[in-house]
């Protein structure tokens, strides 16, 4: 049971939820990626951008510090606990940011600067999706496109 769903049962109960903090907005998570086709010299450094479809705008990303450390070779299904930290700042994404917004997940293989920068030109792209809303995201679909087999990324 997550945390903050601990702490409205205990205030509910009546039993006080001291030391217990309610973050009533919920996450945003990278949970499954598979790729294919791609390889390096050594380990995969593969990283999972946001993008706003419309503006193009680099909303954040999720790499090797965010939960990706893991995510080493190709045509492995990788089960994750992966967040999206914001450029330029140490924040995570919050699922209300994307609100209103199409948004676009580029997965590359980063060869260059690493997350929370975005993709440079030197980075091989292994796919980008199509755009996509919040309410994609809160259904938990896992779905594929380009060299990415199965991607999932959840509000949770």
């Amino acid at each position: 049971m997550r945390l903050q769903h601990l702490c409205a049962a205990l205030l509910v109960a009546g039993l006080g939820g001291a030391g217990c903090i309610i973050d009533p907005e919920p996450d945003l998570r990278l949970t499954t990626l598979r790729v294919t086709g791609e390889s390096d010299l050594g380990l995969l450094d593969v990283e999972v951008h946001l993008f706003d479809a419309d503006s193009h705008e680099h909303l954040g990303c999720a790499g090797q510090d965010e939960g990706l450390e893991g995510v080493d070779v190709d045509d492995v299904t990788y089960h994750l606990d992966a967040w999206f930290r914001r450029p330029y700042v140490d924040d995570d994404v919050r699922p209300w940011m994307l609100d209103g917004r199409a948004v676009e997940l580029q997965v590359i293989e980063d060869d260059v600067a690493p997350c929370p920068s975005p993709p440079g030109i030197e980075d091989d792209v292994i796919g980008i999706s199509p755009p996509l809303d919040r309410l994609t995201f809160e259904r938990g679909t896992t779905f594929t496109f380009d060299r990415v087999t199965a991607i999932r990324v959840v509000i949770d």
